[in-house]
């Protein structure tokens, strides 16, 4: 609701409706999990919009002290911790009354100055061809710069010019870094549950293609698809005595060998499924975009192949770069 800017439509005791509250403002939450892992607890997913409006920034701040990039002198980050919070327990609230006073007292082209300040902070920042997601969250980071540096000017900090906006592109940063880059949230949600699904089920939902006729091969339950061994030129190993001759009696070749597994999706299960919450068709175009599908001629996104003992049929092929991709 904080993330939301307003609240709940309630009814009064008469049954009219109540006004709702409004409000804007920037927050922080420390907890020991992030939203995507509270998300996962309850069985769901988050959503790029939420990861947005509440920006993970990592607690560890890389120095090897926790969440301090300084301890000040104190004898550890546990002793810089408990005095941060003595202090803030005496103090909480002082700079805060005493900046909106400043701000008010020179307010007269303040709001001028705040927008071409964040403006600058967040072309400097933010990396060129960034997707319109990360461009909004630089931006609330360059606000807490710029507003850092207006509170030092003030005489509220204590800190030399430039460290609040130093501290804020830290924080945005190390946000990004998590994230896995400037693209569009949701193109790497979509690879990423592609790719879930295949290192989860590659083993026991998917048929070796090159074994689907021998009766010893153990059964596939709840079969997605078929999978197949290509060779380093892309050749594909379509049958067990071409398998045995090129790797002996093993299903999986020698180490070093240039061989890799493309995988055959049935239609339903990678609309169901794999795609599970997203549209499968921007799926499919995200990994025809990204080099990982393989589509038929003269097919958008779908390939029509001979499966082995399905015949002819409709299926989406997975190329082994997926797995390459850095998402």
């Amino acid at each position: 609701m904080l993330a939301n800017e307003q609240s709940k439509s309630r009814a009064t005791r008469n049954g009219a409706p109540r006004a709702r509250l409004s409000w804007r403002l920037l927050f922080l939450s420390a907890g020991e999990l992030g939203l995507a892992d509270h998300m996962a607890e309850g069985m769901k997913r988050t959503r790029t919009g939420q990861e947005v409006r509440m920006a993970d920034i990592p607690a560890d701040a890389g120095a090897g002290l926790g969440a301090f990039e300084s301890i000040h002198d104190f004898a550890g980050p546990a002793a810089f911790a408990s005095h941060l919070t003595n202090q803030a327990q005496l103090f909480h609230g002082a700079p805060g009354r005493a900046f909106v006073e400043w701000a008010c007292a020179n307010a007269e082209g303040l709001g001028k100055r705040l927008r071409t300040g964040v403006q600058a902070l967040a072309r400097a920042w933010i990396p060129q061809g960034a997707s319109g997601q990360v461009e909004r969250v630089g931006a609330r980071f360059a606000l807490v710069g710029v507003a850092g540096e207006l509170a030092t000017e003030a005489g509220l900090t204590g800190w030399p010019a430039g460290e609040s906006e130093r501290g804020a592109r830290a924080c945005f940063n190390a946000w990004l870094s998590a994230r896995g880059g400037a693209g569009n949230g949701e193109v790497v949600a979509m690879l990423r549950a592609v790719r879930r699904f295949l290192e989860t089920h590659g083993e026991g939902r998917f048929t070796w293609w090159h074994r689907a006729s021998d009766d010893h091969n153990a059964k596939t339950l709840q079969r997605a698809g078929f999978r197949r061994m290509v060779d380093q030129d892309g050749k594909p190993i379509k049958n067990d005595a071409e398998h045995q001759r090129e790797y002996g009696e093993r299903m999986a070749p020698a180490d070093g060998e240039a061989v890799s597994v493309e995988y055959f999706l049935l239609p339903e299960v990678f609309r169901a499924e794999v795609c599970q919450g997203f549209d499968y068709q921007a799926v499919a175009r995200v990994l025809l975009e990204h080099g990982a599908l393989m589509p038929g001629a003269g097919r958008a996104f779908d390939c029509k192949q001979r499966l082995p003992g399905l015949g002819v049929s409709n299926c989406y092929r997975i190329a082994p770069s997926l797995f390459a991709l850095d998402v």
